[in-house]
């Protein structure tokens, strides 16, 4: 009999490729997407649950449209053994709140675990998820700060949600760049990324061709708006910070073509960056994440903060991660950095030949699904 795992909101295309190999592998993988996931997120549509609803602005459509999603998941997840959630579920928020009287209860969590019987993975989505806002406030107040998200995070609710995962979840998938306090984790390789389709000798759709070009191109996403991270004009990646260095450098002489990307679906932004010569990705958050995987499995040099102590802390739990090949900025020098790149075109190549040869090797979905299938297995 096959075991069967169901993805509820995928990890941007990483679910996606994850799922693949586990079919290869024998399983039964299905994607379920919650009400509120950004559709311009999703890698495909094909063969995802959730996806159809009423479309209507009105309130008491939008309730049922809920209600039959809360059936919806709540039926398909019955049919699969292990249901692995990125990020806290959404999907029964209003179902949830029904009974929100009940300390350290979760309806979806309890319909799931203890009257099926299934078993529970949470991978945090982002960092309120694993610590608390107080946490980060004593520890770096430029990662809050800096959020749009900063005032929706809330500790008291942060703490719910810990207590949930820590009575309901059977494993918790770590990030590794710092060890939660709130409940336990398990650090093994699992983001993952297809590197046919990411790859240095992709082959770009015409639509998607820019025009010769006329110098080094520098390219930096911000997709903060969209996921409504830019409230109050904050801006977590620093982008004000990147494209004040490239017009500066382009004040001195320099030939420069600036790549701002703030509305693409995700699946078509491979097309953009594969025509980049250098990624900036983020500035103040700490660690790196989908774009520069994303950049770095097309043999492109990457740039990003990381901060020392969650670089070291990353290290330790995966000390195998010792060729990381990102080529390390913040906001006060990332002029200088982003200078020496374009004066020199062989530490650019040796970047980009170093940034391919780490994807293949820690991003691989074949290798990558084994371990999860392997941890999967234990429970």
């Amino acid at each position: 009999m096959k075991n069967k795992i169901l993805f509820v909101s995928p990890d941007f295309h990483s679910t996606f490729f994850q799922a693949k190999e586990l079919k290869a592998l024998g399983w039964k993988a299905s994607i379920y997407v919650t009400f509120s996931y950004p559709r311009k997120l999703l890698f495909t549509d094909k063969n995802v649950y959730g996806l159809k609803k009423i479309k209507s602005n009105f309130f008491l459509i939008k309730i049922v449209n809920i209600l039959i999603q809360t059936i919806e998941l709540l039926y398909i997840g019955s049919k699969h053994d292990y249901i692995i959630y990125y990020g806290y579920p959404s999907g029964l928020t209003t179902l949830n709140s029904v009974f929100k009287f009940i300390p350290n209860f979760s309806f979806e969590f309890f319909y799931f675990k203890t009257l099926f019987k299934k078993k529970i993975i949470f991978q945090p989505s982002g960092c309120r998820e694993e610590m608390l806002k107080q946490d980060f406030l004593n520890f770096d107040q430029n990662v809050c700060t800096n959020c749009g998200f900063f005032e929706k995070c809330n500790d008291e609710k942060n703490k719910n949600q810990f207590s949930l995962i820590k009575k309901y979840s059977d494993l918790n998938i770590s990030f590794g760049f710092f060890n939660t306090p709130h409940y336990k984790n398990t650090h093994f390789k699992y983001k993952s990324i297809d590197l046919n389709l990411w790859s240095s000798v992709i082959k770009i759709p015409e639509e998607y061709l820019l025009p010769k070009a006329k110098g080094i191109r520098i390219l930096h996403s911000n997709f903060l708006k969209q996921s409504g991270r830019d409230k109050n004009n904050k801006n977590i990646k620093g982008s004000p910070f990147i494209i004040a260095a490239i017009e500066k450098l382009q004040e001195e002489g320099f030939q420069i073509e600036k790549i701002i990307i703030e509305n693409v679906p995700s699946n078509k932004m491979r097309f953009y960056q594969a025509q980049a010569d250098i990624v900036v990705d983020q500035l103040i958050y700490g660690h790196w994440g989908s774009t520069a995987v994303e950049c770095m499995a097309l043999g492109k040099p990457v740039v990003c903060y990381l901060d020392k102590r969650w670089k070291e802390n990353f290290m330790d739990n995966y000390p195998e991660y010792d060729s990381l090949p990102i080529i390390e900025a913040d906001t006060s020098n990332i002029y200088l950095v982003l200078k020496k790149l374009i004066l020199d075109k062989e530490m650019r190549d040796n970047a980009g030949i170093a940034s391919r040869k780490f994807v293949e090797a820690h991003y691989n979905p074949k290798t990558n699904a084994k371990i999860l299938q392997e941890q999967l297995l234990k429970l």
